[in-house]
């Protein structure tokens, strides 16, 4: 699944927290694993060539991954970063934590120890297994259409983490949101990030996307949430827009 090797994904390293409790089932759900891409501490450690050839070997194990199905989405955050330590989301087709850690333990860029990764079960549209298809198709058809060129396309969505609704006004303010016709993919994570939903809306500029998520969540009563800007690929919004 080339869409998920661009050069715009940083340098990573695993640094897991949490258990593999999940989320509660939901109907027409099925589990995977979101994974939080952190700074690492070994990232200074590195000089500029060295980090050159990480990032090849670590990109070469993320296409790896992605053909045999064990991951799914992937892209890095853009700008405006809330917050520069997080870095970008992995989603994977696992059934345990511990199954997500041991795929990223295989990744040379996790041995050097320049990112972190905090893991946490999710429960979302079992139909998001389907991406891998599409990826492929793409990759054909770029191949055929553009030879020499990459063979994947990506473009910009928001990524929320959105405290779960607790009351009326709460849950008032999510159902406006995937109202409003934005959302292209949501679930439920388990801990260690429980009572958090996570969103991802198809809006590619930051300013319109913090004008609409602040017109619906941003109101008094409504829950607590995570903006980040992030890049994945163009088939995330392609089968979302098929889920709604």
């Amino acid at each position: 699944m080339r869409a998920l090797v661009t050069a715009l994904l940083p340098l990573l390293v695993l640094g897991c927290a949490g258990t593999d409790a999940p989320p509660a089932p939901e109907p027409d759900s099925a589990p995977y694993v979101f994974c939080l891409l952190v700074a690492g501490e070994s990232r200074e450690d590195h000089d500029a060539a060295a980090r050159e050839r990480i990032q090849a070997e670590h990109l070469a194990n993320i296409e790896r991954l992605a053909e045999s199905g064990d991951i799914l989405i992937a892209g890095p955050f853009g700008a405006p970063n809330p917050d520069p330590r997080r870095r970008g989301v992995f989603i994977f087709d696992a059934d345990s934590l511990a199954r997500a850690e041991a795929l990223t333990r295989t990744d040379p860029a996790v041995k050097a120890g320049v990112l972190g990764m905090e893991l946490a079960p999710l429960r979302s549209s079992p139909r998001w297994r389907e991406i891998a298809a599409l990826e492929r198709e793409t990759s054909e058809r770029l191949r055929r259409e553009k030879p020499g060129e990459p063979a994947f396309e990506i473009r910009g969505y928001t990524l929320l983490l959105v405290a779960e609704a607790r009351d009326e006004a709460q849950a008032a303010a999510v159902a406006a949101l995937e109202a409003a016709g934005h959302t292209v993919l949501e679930g439920r994570l388990g801990a260690p990030m429980a009572d958090r939903r996570l969103v991802i809306l198809d809006l590619a500029d930051p300013d319109e996307a913090r004008k609409i998520v602040e017109s619906t969540l941003g109101r008094p009563g409504g829950p607590t949430y995570e903006m980040h800007p992030w890049w994945a690929s163009a088939n995330i919004a392609r089968l979302g827009a098929t889920l709604r």
